[in-house]
């Protein structure tokens, strides 16, 4: 069971898909503007299908894709987030007039966006996929799938505007974050059997676990991985300063 290195796994199924393509055909995703936007409305679509059979029937109906925990793939969750991958990658490709990556310009009215997707769409997904279990799946499988799109072009948007600006704590943090999404899980089990005891809220120790298991992975991240061998694999070269 994969827990929570299964999009790891499917990021490295894409990447070689993508690559022995290109071994094999010299393939470039080279399309004129029109074929391209035919495209990308169809990989839109596409996490819709996969989504009916992922909702389920009756009272175990659930909201957003099943978790794919397994080696072996399974079929829907794997077409599912590989139609958003393959949105990034064409966007990625393209270039504007400018020359600039076609996807720096995703996230426009991010405002707009996250608003119409949480106080909208949500709501309406959510009534679609409990309210009435008997009622037809597609109507769920639809709103899902917006509310899905509606989040990631409205967060891109925020990250663009909040993170205009280079800021050090934050790159350092993007730069522990893989190291910290790899490590915690372990982490966290055992940080857990140690407070389960407490006589104290819940909050308290959710909050405690949480401080002191980051604290842990940054000190490790800062002097076993930041400037090793494990960090040039994780994340390429970093040069220690002087």
């Amino acid at each position: 069971n994969l827990h929570h290195l299964c999009f790891l796994w499917f990021l490295c199924i894409y990447i070689a898909a993508i690559a022995l393509v290109h071994h094999l055909t010299s393939w470039r995703p080279r399309m004129p503007g029109a074929v391209r936007a035919a495209v990308l409305a169809i990989l839109v679509g596409i996490p819709v299908a996969t989504q009916i059979p992922m909702v389920g029937t009756g009272p175990t109906r659930t909201f957003g894709p099943t978790l794919p925990n397994h080696l072996l793939p399974e079929r829907d969750p794997l077409i599912y987030y590989a139609a958003f991958f393959a949105v990034g990658f064409l966007l990625w490709s393209a270039r504007t007039r400018d020359g600039r990556p076609r996807i720096d310009t995703l996230g426009r009215g991010w405002p707009i966006h996250l608003a119409v997707s949480l106080l909208v769409v949500f709501p309406l997904a959510r009534a679609a996929t409990w309210d009435d279990i008997e009622a037809p799946i597609l109507p769920a499988a639809v709103l899902q799938t917006l509310y899905a799109w509606g989040m990631v072009v409205g967060l891109i948007g925020l990250f663009r505007w909040a993170l205009r600006r280079e800021r050090r704590g934050v790159r350092y943090l993007a730069d522990a974050s893989y190291w910290i999404y790899l490590m915690h899980l372990p982490l966290v089990i055992a940080f857990h059997r140690a407070i389960h005891t407490w006589d104290a809220p819940a909050s308290v120790k959710f909050t405690t676990l949480c401080v002191s298991v980051t604290a842990v992975l940054l000190v490790t991240y800062q002097w076993g991985v930041r400037y090793t061998v494990i960090g040039r694999v994780l994340h390429g070269a970093r040069t220690r300063p002087a």
